[in-house]
């Protein structure tokens, strides 16, 4: 964010994202502490997760893991049990 930038702001389950453009096209990245607390998940399952090659999908940028909340979303619809 830059300067006081404030209206590319957003809160979704009392996480602050920064939304950012990529060739237009408008994401948001958490990182792992956001997107446990976005999905009501603890930070060890979204590891344990990972470690197993479950979903959600995340990003990869050297050693810092990030969720697009695109993703998130997609892996709670994908959650979703019909009876």
């Amino acid at each position: 964010m830059h300067g006081k930038d404030y209206q590319n702001l957003k809160i979704v389950n009392g996480v602050i994202m920064s939304m950012y453009n990529d060739k237009g096209n408008s994401k948001n990245a958490l990182c792992e502490k956001d997107a446990a607390k976005y999905l009501e998940l603890s930070v060890h399952t979204l590891r344990q997760r990972r470690f197993r090659s479950l979903p959600p999908v995340y990003v990869k940028i050297g050693r810092s893991v990030r969720y697009l909340l695109s993703d998130l979303d997609t892996f709670i619809g994908d959650s979703r049990v019909e009876h």
